[in-house]
């Protein structure tokens, strides 16, 4: 699953896993597991990068998506990854050296001023890691997690600066693969601006309908 940041990409990932009934692999949730449970880890210290904003090593992913894949035997919805054509280059190689490849990748679009707007308003659940998509002016007045009741904070990830640079990373790294799997025809752009429910109807189709 690609886009920019903010795009709804680890909602949608979510419940295309659940729906078809595979995992869902989200590189960020990984390192930021690493941080919490074993903050001297090499993981989590690239985790730190990725809360500034910034973008781990290139062989430092590859090698924690590695561990976690070679784990399933089943299809993966890869939320996250690759995230610069680096990583692509050693996930293909990777791929082949273990005989699976990539069945699908999907894009989801939305303009900049609404994905600074989505990224400003989001929350996240101290409790069970729900990501709440609120509204620019719910989004500091206390509302619970709309799942388990506990709190809801902003990532520093989600401040302003960080989405700023986040975008900025997005636009120079991350961008060009799209170009990359546009050529290799796997690539499937979805209008991100639609309602969720819209989204996730239209990537299902996307899925079951063949290149």
């Amino acid at each position: 699953m690609m886009g920019p940041p903010g795009s709804g990409k680890g909602t949608q990932s979510a419940r295309i896993a659940e729906h078809f009934c595979v995992p869902h692999l989200s590189t960020g949730a990984l390192f930021r597991d690493a941080l919490e449970k074993d903050p001297e880890s090499a993981v989590a210290k690239a985790a730190e990068v990725i809360t500034n904003g910034g973008l781990v090593d290139d062989s430092v992913v590859m090698d924690v998506v590695a561990s976690v894949l070679e784990r399933y035997e089943c299809n993966v919805v890869l939320d996250g990854f690759p995230r610069t054509t680096h990583q692509a280059d050693l996930f293909e190689q990777w791929l082949v050296s273990v005989g699976k490849h990539i069945d699908r990748v999907v894009f989801l679009h939305v303009p900049n001023d609404e994905l600074i707007e989505r990224l400003g308003a989001r929350r996240t659940c101290r409790g069970c890691g729900y990501i709440a998509s609120l509204r620019l002016e719910d989004a500091d007045t206390g509302i619970p997690c709309p799942r388990c009741g506990e709190d809801l904070y902003r990532r520093e990830d989600d401040r302003p600066t960080a989405i700023s640079r986040r975008l900025a990373i997005y636009e120079t790294l991350t961008a060009p693969l799209l170009a990359k799997y546009v050529e290799t025809g796997q690539l499937s752009s979805i209008d991100g601006t639609q309602a969720p429910d819209a989204v996730f109807r239209t990537i299902c189709e996307t899925l079951t309908n063949p290149i």
